[in-house]
C-alpha cells in the first residue's frame, strides 16, 4: 500500500488533495499522464473514488475531473479487493451518500449535477458525445431536480427526492431508446422504398445499388 500511487501520479494527487494539491498540479498530471496511465489503480478505484474518499474532497479539483473524465465515471464501482475482499465495492458517488453532511453545499450540488445532468445533455452541448443524449427540457428538469437534492437536509426527504429523480432518469432513457428505434424503423422503410422506385424505373439497377447506411453516417 505504501507504493501504492507509484505508477499513478493522478490518483496520487487525489489522495493528497485534503493538503497540497493545486489545480494547476492537478491539471499538469493528467495532461502528462491521462493517456499513458490505467484509469483505475490495484484496488480498481478511479482519480474519482480516490478524490471523494479523501477526508476532505475539494470541489475545485472535482471540477478539474470533470473536464477531462466523462461523468460516467461517477457511477464506476470498483470490486472492492480491500482486506481479503470484505470491502464491498463502491461507486464514487457511495463516498458522497455517506458523507452527506460533512460536506460543502457546493460540492454536492457540482457533483449531483454531473452525475444527474451529464447523462441527459444533448450531444451537441457535450463535452463527450458518445454519450450525452435528450433534449434540453429534460436537462433542465434533471438540473432542477439535482439542485433540490443538494439542497435538501433531511435525509428521509433527500431520499425520496433521489428515488424520484432516478426513476425520471429512466423514463428519459427509454423514451430515447424508443426514439432511436423509431428513427431506425423509418430508416428501414425508407431504404426499402427506395429499392422498389429503383426496381420500377430500371428493373436492372435493384437492390444492388442502395446506399449502405451501415457504413456512412
Amino acid at each position: 500500500v505504501v507504493h501504492r500511487f507509484d505508477s499513478h501520479p493522478i490518483h496520487k494527487l487525489c489522495y493528497y488533495a485534503s493538503t497540497t494539491t493545486t489545480e494547476e498540479e492537478l491539471r499538469q498530471a493528467i495532461a502528462d499522464h491521462k493517456s499513458s496511465t490505467p484509469l483505475q489503480d490495484q484496488f480498481e478505484m478511479t482519480p474519482f473514488h480516490v478524490l471523494l474518499s479523501a477526508p476532505s474532497p475539494r470541489q475545485d479539483l472535482l471540477m478539474v475531473l470533470l473536464e477531462y473524465y466523462p461523468p460516467s465515471l461517477l457511477d464506476l464501482r470498483n470490486h472492492g479487493r480491500f482486506f481479503r475482499d470484505t470491502y464491498t465495492g463502491k461507486r464514487p458517488m457511495d463516498y458522497i451518500f455517506a458523507r452527506w453532511n460533512m460536506l460543502s453545499p457546493d460540492l454536492l450540488q457540482t457533483v449531483l449535477r454531473a452525475w444527474l445532468v451529464g447523462p441527459v445533455e444533448h450531444r451537441q452541448n457535450c463535452r463527450w458525445p458518445q454519450l450525452g443524449w435528450g433534449l434540453p427540457s429534460w436537462k433542465q428538469d434533471m438540473q432542477a431536480r439535482a439542485d433540490a437534492i443538494a439542497a435538501e437536509p433531511v435525509k428521509g426527504l433527500r431520499d425520496r427526492l433521489l428515488t424520484e429523480t432516478l426513476a425520471a432518469l429512466e423514463r428519459y432513457k427509454k423514451r430515447e431508446a424508443m426514439s432511436l428505434l423509431e428513427g431506425a424503423v423509418w430508416k428501414a422503410k425508407f431504404l426499402r422504398n427506395a429499392d422498389v422506385v429503383l426496381e420500377r424505373v430500371n428493373p436492372f439497377i435493384g437492390p444492388s445499388l442502395r446506399i449502405d447506411d451501415e457504413t456512412e453516417e
